[in-house]
């Protein structure tokens, strides 16, 4: 499943399956309350808009794919078209098991798509930062630093 903000960030993750129970909880620990929700007509999506958000639903299985303006799913279906082109151009095969891991690195690279800093510096301050918090946590625990 994933989440995107237009012109923003994006999340992703996989999913065993695509119903309510397994996606309502990722909509609700990823995006806060009030936040406008705009999904394809699945039916697992149907009570978002009383949990407390702005839902808006584009009937893809009647083949529309805009409402009004901009009531769309664009940005996301262009996350998963630019995710797949890039595992068929760069890795041609992806096992299940490493899936996420690819889905995570694209996520990552969406985010950062627009960013004035050089996205391999905007990694490496992350493995820093990552790196930082390992050690703050040998200190916690009283155990002598990993290095």
């Amino acid at each position: 499943m994933g989440m995107v903000e237009r012109k923003g960030r994006a999340r992703a993750k996989v999913v065993p399956n695509v119903q309510a129970m397994t996606l309502v909880p990722e909509i609700e620990t990823n995006i806060k309350k009030g936040t406008r929700v705009i999904t394809d007509d699945l039916v697992s999506c149907n009570k978002l808009g009383s949990l407390g958000y702005e839902h808006h639903t584009v009937p893809h299985s009647k083949k529309r794919y805009i409402v009004g303006k901009d009531i769309h799913t664009n940005a996301v279906e262009g996350f998963w078209s630019q995710l797949k082109r890039s595992i068929d151009g760069s890795y041609h095969h992806v096992t299940p098991r490493y899936l996420q891991l690819y889905v995570d690195e694209y996520g990552f690279r969406y985010t950062h798509r627009n960013d004035e800093q050089n996205m391999f510096i905007t990694m490496l301050e992350r493995v820093v930062e990552a790196a930082a918090w390992v050690v703050s946590l040998g200190t916690l625990w009283g155990s002598e630093p990993l290095w």
